[in-house]
């Protein structure tokens, strides 16, 4: 990574939110790609089931994760698709891996998001709890 890349390119986590009459489904799955291509390693669809992405034609050859299909590989660009909070249980423990959580409207990821601190693509902001260390702390107890 050079000074020069864009600002989401330097974060672990970033959030695409759903935003009604934009057209963030060519955005993301372009995020995605770019994210990859800049990392230099693998790509991961974490979704809820196969067919979350057959219509997608840049997503069906890659590597799926479903929420059935056992758990995502540290260490790549993972691309959480729409995910149930089943798919987001299975990419939580990531450490050394980029996730990109595309949201859909009937799931709503905002809060896990302010949790980790996620890049939000949107707002161009990273996103904040409002806890102290010592609440993040406590609170990761019991998540």
């Amino acid at each position: 990574m050079t000074e020069n890349d864009p600002e989401y390119v330097k974060h672990q986590y970033l959030h695409m939110p759903w935003v009604e009459s934009k057209g963030i489904v060519v955005a993301g799955k372009a995020l995605g790609l770019y994210v990859v291509r800049q990392r230099k390693t693998g790509l991961t669809i974490a979704c809820a089931t196969k067919q979350s992405t057959s219509s997608h034609p840049e997503f069906v050859k890659l590597p799926n994760v479903t929420e059935c299909s056992g758990g995502v590989v540290d260490g790549g660009v993972v691309i959480a698709w729409c995910p149930s909070r089943e798919v987001m249980e299975n990419v939580h423990h990531l450490k050394k891996s980029v996730v990109i959580l595309f949201e859909w409207p009937s799931e709503n990821h905002a809060a896990w998001a302010k949790l980790i601190g996620a890049y939000n693509v949107v707002t161009q902001q990273v996103m904040n709890p409002g806890l102290t260390d010592a609440g993040l702390k406590a609170l990761e107890g019991v998540v």
